[in-house]
């Protein structure tokens, strides 16, 4: 599991269009991209359960082994949050990097600063 902390404090759900504060990566592949393997994000309520959210939109992530950087994109087809993080050195647990809303209208990108995701252990099953 990922719980998204911003510098300024809060939750990404209040601070960004279509995101959820928790998520899980799922490492099964649904596209094949040149260059990458597109996966599905899975939204999270608090109590680590998953959370539905409407059809056809489904947040998804990729791995960029050149820059060694994920991007996670929770665009509905016209809005919502990207995050692009990476590894901190010395930080295994923790990803840095940037976040940005992307719009169906002008201006079609919106930046918002520094974002990160910490790795929390995800719960043993029931």
């Amino acid at each position: 599991m990922l719980r998204f902390v911003y510098d300024r404090g809060g939750g990404a759900e209040r601070q960004l269009y279509n995101v959820s504060a928790l998520i899980r990566l799922d490492s099964q592949p649904v596209e094949y991209l040149t260059p990458g393997v597109v996966r599905t994000v899975v939204p999270l309520a608090p109590a680590n359960l998953p959370t539905a959210h409407p059809r056809p939109f489904t947040p998804r992530w990729t791995a960029d082994s050149l820059t060694d950087t994920v991007r996670l994109s929770f665009v509905d087809g016209f809005s919502g949050g990207v995050f692009v993080l990476a590894a901190r050195p010395g930080r295994p647990d923790t990803l840095a990097g940037r976040r940005f809303e992307r719009w169906d209208f002008g201006p079609m990108e919106t930046g918002h600063g520094p974002a990160r995701a910490i790795r929390q252990p995800c719960p043993a099953s029931r």
